[in-house]
């Protein structure tokens, strides 16, 4: 392929589209997930300079959205947090000197100490990019299906205000 026919293929990129993926192992849709991410972020970032940007964003958010289900079981694992120590332990332990050398290189945190500090999913930028460019088309059906889903698969979020937005407008309640 030469690079014009390469270029004629950028430009004309496909329409974005929902896909349905099957089955991947939980390890691989992490990395996937974390890998759409990104991409959903820096396609996004570069809307203003080429159409052709928002239109991958777009397919990039159906794909991380399609695989997130598989990611769930290890993104809904607790995360545990070394606990801090005290400042003035900490302070006490880092200015203890013996013979003109410090005792140890004191840790800030407590050895075998942890805190969990989050428990459930976190955000789902494929859910929330995609509901925020649908709202903006006012495409109030995909954003009220687009929340619902997200809500149900339990992704944190303003969920419930996206979903009451769309059902006003649609004329729902």
């Amino acid at each position: 392929m030469g690079f014009s026919n390469f270029f004629k293929k950028l430009v004309q990129e496909p329409e974005p589209k929902e896909i349905t993926i099957t089955k991947m192992n939980s390890e691989k849709a992490v990395d996937k997930y974390l890998e759409y991410e990104a991409k959903i972020k820096e396609l996004y970032a570069q809307r203003d300079k080429d159409p052709k940007y928002l239109k991958m964003a777009i397919q990039a958010c159906y794909e991380q959205i399609a695989i997130a289900k598989f990611a769930i079981p290890l993104l809904s694992e607790p995360i545990k947090e070394p606990v801090l120590k005290d400042h003035e332990v900490f302070m006490k332990e880092l200015l203890e000197f013996k013979d003109g050398k410090r005792k140890k290189e004191p840790s800030p945190y407590i050895p075998g100490k942890y805190e969990i500090i989050q428990g459930g999913l976190g955000y789902h930028t494929g859910f929330l990019q995609l509901c925020r460019i649908r709202a903006k088309e006012e495409n109030w059906e995909e954003v009220l299906k687009l929340a619902t889903q997200a809500k149900s698969e339990g992704w944190y979020g303003d969920w419930d205000k996206r979903i009451e937005k769309a059902k006003n407008k649609l004329g729902l309640t």
